[in-house]
């Protein structure tokens, strides 16, 4: 945890240790290789530099920031430059955290590649085939057709593209007024927050108040554009009821977006009840934790269908081809990785609920969400693969003893556990009134978020066992 707070607080001594993170929030070494180059090039002295997915991330940028930056295109790259420390700067890393327009690290290799006269760019051949397959499984696993599913950048390119659609819809007919439903990821509550006015943004907590979210949208009806929620959230894994509140959206003309990616596709199915689904292939699909990507999926049956069609292809951004082929290599094993992990948390669930130093367990199957999840589940005993747990015992005693990997992220093969609040709102946690804010909405600041590996279960619970001690 000291380390944790370090990282949070930027301690020197900590720093120095990090050598590589979440690409979202640690620039990858061959990015920063690939600016350190064009400060060189371009001779860019004076400047933060960022390296864009596009030309069309780049005018986002603009906006975002209000700022009138450098700008240099190079082989597809958009190289911007921000004066340094500059509040433009400090917004310009707020975006690309935010959105996911940054390149990729397999991007920034070749990049240098070329531009060191290293090697040239690797073969392209397979890019029609794997993107193919990857289109058909996810398409399978959301049971519609795979001209529907539109990969992108990251998972959050895919939410800020399919929001910022839905935005210029909604916008044509006078609305404007956005709900968060629930506790949401960090970076898709900012940027409903920073791309929308104030008076625009709503955050309704409890997401099984179906009462009084139906009264609040029919107070707001004529300018209600939509809902925003996670299918179940993370990290409290709140399962509602998508039906009803679908069916809430649908009456209002409001739109409905969900993001499932805590417990994937493969086990719920909730495009029917939505009109967009986000998911970040980032975990699960890609479950080496070794490549960024993310998908946008269209319900054909949608009253926003054919707007969104047109709108979402011009506004994602595309992923680079060795990206595609890296999940192309491991999205084969997508369904049999999740049946282990699901297998995983069924187990380590029971042991965690009926251990003394454990106070609450959520997941998909407990009491408050578990009627919603199974009526939306693909088959029993799928919960997912993402376990939040509150403790009877002092969280820095279990973080330091417990043997698996810790990190921000989750979806991968092997277990990583995170001090969600430390990592996710540290501000939050670090105040009186902070740690108020959060009991009042029925969040413990030393939350732990579980995500379960493939590991065998007892090696598993006996690192937990011995921890919990």
């Amino acid at each position: 945890m000291e380390h944790v707070r370090g990282y949070e607080e930027k301690n020197p001594n900590t720093m120095q240790h990090i050598h590589a993170g979440y690409p979202r929030f640690v620039t990858h070494h061959l990015i920063e290789d690939c600016k350190a180059w064009f400060r060189n090039h371009a001779r860019w002295t004076d400047y933060d530099i960022f390296c864009l997915n596009s030309q069309k991330a780049t005018k986002e940028l603009i906006a975002f920031t209000k700022g009138d930056p450098a700008i240099q295109i190079e082989s597809g790259i958009a190289f911007v430059g921000y004066a340094k420390n500059s509040e433009e700067s400090r917004r310009a890393h707020q975006f690309l955290q935010h959105t996911g327009t940054c390149i990729s690290s397999r991007r920034a290799e070749d990049f240098l590649n070329i531009a060191l006269q290293r090697t040239q760019e690797g073969s392209q051949a397979d890019l029609a085939t794997n993107s193919s397959n990857i289109l058909k499984i996810l398409g399978d696993a959301h049971r519609t057709t795979a001209d529907n599913v539109y990969l992108t950048t990251s998972g959050m390119n895919a939410f800020f593209s399919v929001f910022r659609a839905f935005q210029e819809i909604q916008a044509r007919r006078g609305r404007t007024l956005w709900i968060q439903l629930g506790w949401l990821y960090v970076d898709t509550a900012e940027i409903l927050k920073k791309f929308n006015a104030p008076e625009n943004f709503v955050f309704l907590p409890n997401a099984f108040d179906l009462e009084g979210i139906r009264k609040f949208v029919e107070a707001n009806r004529d300018r209600l554009a939509g809902i925003i929620t996670e299918s179940p959230t993370n990290p409290l894994v709140e399962m509602m009821d998508i039906e009803s509140l679908h069916s809430i959206t649908r009456d209002a003309d409001a739109a409905l977006i969900l993001d499932p990616t805590l417990v994937t596709p493969l086990n719920i199915h909730v495009l029917k009840h939505s009109d967009a689904v986000i998911n970040s292939l980032t975990k699960y699909a890609s479950h080496e934790g070794d490549v960024m990507i993310g998908s946008a999926v269209l319900n054909s049956e949608s009253p926003f269908y054919h707007e969104l069609q047109s709108l979402v292809p011009e506004l994602i951004e595309t992923p680079y081809y060795r990206d595609l082929n890296r999940l192309a290599e491991q999205i084969g094993n997508y369904a049999s990785v999740m049946k282990q992990i699901n297998s995983n948390v069924m187990r380590l669930a029971e042991f965690l609920s009926n251990h003394k130093s454990i106070r609450r367990v959520f997941w998909a199957y407990a009491d408050a969400s578990r009627k919603n999840f199974e009526k939306f589940q693909r088959q029993s005993d799928s919960p997912g693969g993402v376990i939040t747990i509150e403790l009877n015992i002092p969280l820095e005693r279990f973080y330091d003893r417990i043997t698996v990997a810790k990190g921000p992220s989750f979806g991968s093969v092997f277990t990583i556990l995170c001090p969600f609040m430390y990592l996710a709102h540290y501000d939050l946690v670090n105040s009186t009134e902070g740690k108020k804010y959060l009991r009042n909405l029925n969040l413990d600041p030393d939350l732990v978020r579980i995500s379960v590996g493939i590991e065998p279960i007892e090696e598993i619970i006996q690192a937990f066992a011995e921890a919990l001690e």
